[in-house]
């Protein structure tokens, strides 16, 4: 319960209360003795596993509907002209993440949280009054509308940090997750261009994060390393897909809390830090 449950209440749902007895049966569980028989032990231990689920499933039932929300900003290279529909981040963040890729090597940058706040929201984007921004799905997409031919998508190994930030109503947590399966999603590498129209590439990246979870239930705001080896392997110099690109734009669909009336997310940049 400690591992798996009690992060879910304390990041998505803090409300969650517990009655006498539960409380009773957490407080069983906690003075039990290692030496009780087998079947004891399991019996506490199911009594309070089961107390506790039942007031989380209390509380979500209770708790508004979570909207997910399409989180996307965009890495403009240097020198190119930017055209996508996505905020940009600063030019310094965006020039060394640009300096590894033009250099042939895999792809690597840190999310800070002013990539994907800004004050008073917007489209792609949260709002100072949101937290606990929980990853649904991510995708990556070369920006290359000069490109004249179609460029097939790609499955990529990832790696993600253990650590990692997430803002709640109280403070900007640091959190670690220790089980490394969750730290190493395949992710998509989509790159638009060719005769596809902007509409409908949009369109096949929303279906594809709505239908497919990737990174899910991590933050966005941690350290990424991304294998580009096939990009090197499948695609001659001049012509892999970040060659051609003007942008690299980064897609999540996360789940975000209304942190309530006159909450902001704290140790956000831009929202009163």
């Amino acid at each position: 319960m400690g591992s798996w449950v009690y992060p879910v209440i304390k990041y998505k749902n803090p409300e969650t209360t517990f009655d006498a007895s539960t409380l009773s049966r957490l407080a069983a569980l906690a003075n039990v003795s290692p030496t009780a028989a087998l079947d004891d032990l399991a019996t506490t231990a199911r009594d309070a596993s089961n107390g506790v689920v039942t007031s989380l499933r209390t509380a979500r039932t209770a708790a508004p509907t979570v909207v997910p929300r399409d989180v996307y900003f965009s890495i403009p290279r240097p020198g190119r002209t930017v055209s996508s529909p996505f905020r940009t981040i600063d030019t310094a963040s965006a020039a060394s993440i640009w300096k590894d890729l033009t250099a042939n090597k895999d792809l690597n940058f840190t999310i800070r949280s002013d990539f994907i706040y800004r004050p008073g929201g917007g489209t792609f984007t949260l709002n100072c009054g949101q937290g606990v921004p929980t990853i649904k799905s991510v995708a990556l997409a070369f920006w290359a509308p000069n490109a004249t031919a179609s460029i097939p998508s790609k499955d990529v190994p990832t790696r993600v940090t253990a650590e990692m930030q997430m803002p709640t109503a109280q403070t900007n947590e640091n959190i670690v997750f220790t089980n490394s399966l969750y730290l190493a999603p395949t992710v998509r590498i989509y790159t638009w261009g060719g005769s596809t129209t902007e509409d409908a590439f949009l369109a096949t990246l929303d279906s594809y994060l709505g239908a497919n979870p990737v990174a899910a239930g991590l933050s966005p705001l941690t350290t990424v390393h991304v294998d580009l080896s096939s990009m090197r392997t499948d695609f001659v110099t001049g012509q892999r897909p970040y060659d051609l690109a003007d942008e690299l734009i980064v897609a999540f669909k996360v789940e975000p809390r209304d942190l309530g009336a006159g909450v902001v997310a704290p140790g956000v940049k831009g929202c009163g830090q």
